[in-house]
């Protein structure tokens, strides 16, 4: 899960985005670091040579999981993406 949260381009730059910007540097890297109940953490490392001090930044989750089912939702509203269908009827 964390492999394809980190490659995924848009993910990451939707995650990149609620970095704090004090803690972005215009180069910086950020990876998925964990994943837990809470929510998310990632890794942010500035380029070589940059003043900026990498570091882990937690994304919380609006509410706790309660059960491996609840990630997808809680992620979609992490990144403010519409919810998923769980049909493609519609029912």
């Amino acid at each position: 899960m964390l492999r394809r949260l980190d490659a995924d381009p848009r993910t990451r730059k939707r995650l990149t985005g609620l970095v704090p910007a004090r803690l972005r540097h215009q180069d910086a890297r950020v990876h998925v670091l964990r994943l837990d109940r809470a929510g998310i953490v990632l890794r942010v490392q500035a380029p070589a040579g940059a003043t900026a001090h990498p570091g882990d930044v937690r994304l919380p989750f609006a509410r706790p999981l309660h059960d491996p089912g609840q990630l997808g939702a809680r992620l979609d509203a992490l990144l403010g993406r519409p919810p998923h269908s769980m049909s493609r009827t519609g029912r």
